[in-house]
């Protein structure tokens, strides 16, 4: 029989207003209330306090998986978000294509800049960057969730924009 429990996703910042609401004596029965969280959802938040406040995640960009991605990944896409937005309101089309393009140029100058640096005279161990159709997906669906997470306000809609390219991902234009 198939599970009725739901999915969620609870991210990094209200994990951490979750622990200070418990640090500052509220009870796990009214900061369950709060955030609509069950008890044992919020007992792991709580056993794994510590990894949680010590986690630095880049504004913009939700990280969702496992694996830790680069600081030259994170940068490149962030300022990936920041162009994407700037071609929006300046009202250019952009395709997948584009944005591929755009990323491998993005990180190919945020690597030469880390070589550039005299404290890295050794190439990086950076795995080479492919900006493959299944990273333009996984980017998108990190967009989506911090347009999602950051609330309706934002003058770029990239919520509705990255929901019509995973439903149509081989649409040339989306934007």
């Amino acid at each position: 029989m198939p599970s009725t429990r739901k999915s969620f996703f609870v991210d990094m910042s209200t994990k951490k207003k979750i622990i200070s609401d418990r640090e500052k004596g509220d009870t796990l029965k009214v900061i369950g209330q709060r955030y609509n969280l069950s008890g044992p959802a919020l007992w792991k938040i709580w056993k794994n306090r510590d990894k949680i406040m010590n986690v630095s995640f880049a504004p913009g960009v939700v990280v969702s998986h496992s694996k830790k991605r680069s600081s030259i990944t994170e940068e490149m896409e962030i300022q990936l978000v920041s162009w994407l937005k700037e071609e929006e309101r300046m009202g250019i089309s952009v395709s997948s294509r584009d944005i591929c393009e755009q990323a491998k140029m993005i990180h190919s100058l945020l690597l030469e800049e880390k070589l550039a640096q005299p404290s890295s005279s050794h190439a990086p161990d950076e795995p080479p960057f492919a900006a493959s159709s299944g990273w333009l997906y996984r980017f998108l669906g990190r967009v989506r969730k911090a347009a999602a997470a950051s609330g309706k306000n934002n003058k770029l809609n990239l919520n509705d924009v990255c929901k019509i390219f995973l439903l149509f991902p081989n649409s040339n234009y989306f934007f």
